[in-house]
């Protein structure tokens, strides 16, 4: 008895290709899902940045503020402005103090409206801008901020004397880790002073082979392809006021769920073979009957 040729379970292709799609689908949603979750973990991590931005500035104000202020009121230093009587004994005498480590300061006077530098110390330091009253400013030297604080002295007779400058460092190390975590590029713009500025925060260099980050696009895949740098302002703090000062980051690419993309492959892969399977056993079929 000759046994009838065994046919292609076309049903079995058919609700196979249904569920390897199922599980395609499935998995492209959990990575976007995921995808999304870290994309609002790095906008917030972005903001809290900005915002510590904002405070460690503000710190610096405001501790070089008190210092100049401090000395300011040197009632030796309000006198020999005032008089002209020991101004060349200013360094000599210990009036002003030794300069702080990466600290410089100038002492200016003021007779008739005109400014006449008194001091400068240390001497080897570069000279600071003149500023009247109170006021405050960012100087920039490559990845280099100080911070520039004035203060005005007062006479005991007349109304104003003189004036102080001072420049004091900038700790920024603790605000560029943070930032190296979540971007691969960080700056600060507009800064008071260095309106043209650009302060490079963090900058990673590209891989080779990597395409610019404005040229990707994303795919929804969660597998990090595609970032483009957003802008974020960073508040006024109480001694520090940022004048339109924003960050511009480009986040750190998502690396997603590694085996997304290999599962989706693979299951469109399948889906094809068993919808090539079913279209095969029915072409087969119908020469069959034929």
């Amino acid at each position: 008895v000759a046994r009838a040729p065994r046919r292609w379970p076309a049903a079995l292709c058919v609700t196979g290709a249904l569920v390897v799609a199922v599980i395609a689908a499935g998995v492209t949603i959990a990575a976007q899902v995921a995808a999304s979750a870290a994309e609002r973990d790095a906008s917030s991590a972005l903001l809290a940045d900005a915002a510590r931005i904002s405070s460690v500035f503000d710190a610096a104000s405001r501790a070089a503020h008190l210092r100049a202020d401090g000395i300011a009121a040197t009632p030796m230093l309000r006198a020999a402005l005032e008089t002209d009587v020991g101004l060349r004994d200013l360094a000599s005498s210990g009036m002003i103090g030794a300069a702080r480590p990466g600290e410089a300061l100038d002492v200016f006077q003021i007779r008739d409206g005109e400014t006449a530098p008194v001091l400068h110390v240390p001497p080897r330091a570069s000279s600071l801008p003149v500023l009247r009253g109170r006021d405050t400013l960012i100087q920039l030297a490559g990845t280099d901020v100080s911070l520039v604080a004035s203060a005005p002295i007062a006479g005991y007779q007349a109304n104003l004397v003189g004036g102080l400058v001072i420049s004091t460092p900038v700790e920024l190390a603790a605000i560029r880790r943070a930032l190296a975590e979540h971007a691969v590029r960080a700056s600060l713009h507009g800064i008071a002073g260095q309106p043209d500025g650009e302060l490079v925060l963090t900058d990673e260099p590209a891989p080779r082979g990597a395409p610019p980050a404005a040229d990707a696009s994303a795919d929804g895949d969660g597998d990090g392809d595609g970032t483009s740098p957003v802008t974020i302002a960073v508040a006024s703090g109480g001694e520090w006021c940022a004048h339109g000062v924003t960050l511009e980051a480009t986040p750190r690419r998502f690396a997603g769920l590694g085996w997304a993309r290999p599962v989706r492959n693979m299951s469109g892969g399948l889906a094809v073979v068993l919808l090539l399977g079913f279209a095969f056993g029915f072409a087969r079929r119908g020469r069959d009957r034929s």
